[in-house]
This record gives C-alpha cells, structure tokens and sequence, in this order.
C-alpha cells in the first residue's frame, strides 16, 4: 500500500459504516451524500485488497478482515483525536451518550449510585437504559450498544469482551403473613410450598435460575413464572407462595414491599453477572471510563 495516497478520513468512513451497517445511516453520521461513503468504501476496498462490507440486501455486513481491522482502527483514530486535541479527553467536558443493556432488577439496583457518579462526573454525558435481548449481544454495533450487564450466558462472541461484575447467592422470599414460612423450612417443606419463578426466556437469554435450580433445589415445579423479578413481591402478597431470588434482588425488594427473607435449604450455585462490551471500544477512554463507573456501583 502506497501511504502517501491513503486517505485517512477513509478510516473515519470505515468506523461509520461498521458501527451503521448501513451506507445510508453512516452517511447521516458523517454529513455526507450516500455516493460520496460509497466512492470513498472503493477507495478503501482497493487500498486493503478486500471487500470490508458485503451487501445482504438489509444490511452492510463485515468480511473477516474488516473484523480484523475494526478494533485496530478504532483505537488508531482515538490516538489520533489525542494528537489533534493536544490533551486527553476530559470526562467532564464530554456529551456522549452512552447505552446501557440490561434487565429492570439490575436497573433499579445500579441505576441510581451509577446516576449520581454521572451527575457529578459528567453532567454533559447521557445515559440511555435499555432492556437486553439476545440480538444485542449478537449484533452489539448494530444496535448501538455500549455496555451490557447480564447473567453469564454460556455465549461467546469473538467480537465482544466479557468481565465478571459480581456474584450473587439465590436466597428464598415470602410474604410477611405466608402461614408456611414461619420458619426456617426445610428441604421437604419447600418442596411442598407453591412456588413463584422468575423466567428471563422472554428476552431471549439463557435462563439462568432453571440452571441454578437443575443443580441445586431438587423439585423446580411452579404455580407461575414471572418475566420480571420487580412483580414478585406484589403477586406473593396474601398468597402462599415463596420464591427464590438473587440476595441484591432480595435486598432490594425489601426497602418498599412487605416481604421476608430466607434462607434455601439446599445450596444452590451462585448467579454471576458480567460486563460485556464491544472489542472495538476497549480502548476508548470514555468508554473506560464508563466500565469504572459501573464497577463502582456495583460495589457500593
């Protein structure tokens, strides 16, 4: 490749087009003509040798190299920017959005500590909260996401960086006047009691608490499955039925609900939660800067 007649804006219109999968969109991005990223993805597809994107007829999808060369090109355009603006980029300063993928529980959890870090570190910065799907974890750039917190899953994504946040016991809750937990039950008495599950099927991930059950708590029959872990206190109310729930959850629930915490008689594996993150953004000192706020919150 002859450097002297490389383009370095063609680097600036290869970001666009990987994170938009879409000449259009990235186009919008760069205040450019659809013609003018088209032109501009020959002259990049002529200087690498390769095709990059390939049109499926919905999207513009990335060939092996480009998969390559997206985290590479990312960082060299971040140290650019570094160069440019003489100083490194000042958090305080910035107006980025940022999105964050995960479920309510973890929201109602995290989200106000991590609220207070961005008020008082980045008052420009947003946060957009969105609930995870299994299609963003597959397609993180398409969707724009920065950031996901959620079970480990079992999946891996060559494209995607994965960091445990933290581990979580499973203990059982109840309502305050449930006639059957009066006690501390044991393993056949919490057999018997009807039971009330959290099932994340919904959104399309691994449900993680039928895998902690099939290797702890032997008889996982229920009377109803919840897609939510923030609507079980209310349907145990004058019921009763007991559930099991990660300890934060439990802790959680019991600032505003009428519940009672327990423990399970039988062990039951830990919930881990990880951080998941594109590749191409581990560089990014925004970015960094956002994962430490997120493992700060999660360790108030």
């Amino acid at each position: 490749m002859n450097f002297k007649n490389f383009n370095l804006h063609q680097l600036v219109i290869f970001e666009a087009i990987w994170v938009a999968r879409n000449l259009t969109r990235a186009a919008e991005t760069l205040h450019m003509t659809q013609p003018g990223v088209s032109a501009a993805l020959t002259r990049l597809r002529s200087s690498l040798n390769d095709p990059l994107f390939i049109w499926d007829g919905t999207n513009m999808n990335p060939t092996p190299r480009a998969h390559q060369l997206a985290p590479k090109i990312h960082a060299l355009l971040a140290d650019f920017d570094d160069v440019i603006q003489n100083t490194p980029p000042d958090i305080a300063d910035t107006d980025r959005e940022f999105m964050l993928v995960s479920v309510d529980y973890v929201f109602a959890g995290l989200g106000s500590r991590l609220l207070r870090r961005f008020r008082d570190q980045a008052p420009g910065a947003r946060l957009r909260m969105t609930n995870v799907d299994l299609a963003m974890f597959e397609h993180s750039e398409r969707f724009g996401v920065d950031l996901m917190i959620a079970p480990d899953m079992g999946f891996s994504n060559q494209n995607m960086e994965m960091e445990r946040l933290y581990e979580d016991a499973y203990v059982g809750i109840a309502a305050v006047d449930n006639p059957l937990v009066r006690t501390q039950p044991g393993i056949d008495e919490f057999a018997l009691m009807p039971k009330i599950y959290f099932n994340s099927s919904a959104v399309g991930i691994a449900n993680h608490e039928n895998m902690a059950l099939e290797h702890g708590i032997s008889d996982h029959s229920y009377t109803l499955l919840t897609y939510s872990y923030l609507t079980i206190p209310f349907l145990l109310q004058h019921s009763d039925c007991v559930a099991m729930v990660p300890l934060r959850v439990a802790n959680l629930l019991l600032k505003g609900t009428d519940i009672k915490v327990f423990e399970l008689p039988q062990a039951v594996p830990p919930l881990t939660v990880n951080l998941y993150w594109p590749s191409r953004l581990t560089g990014d000192r925004e970015h960094q800067w956002l994962r430490d706020q997120v493992r700060a919150a999660a360790a108030e």
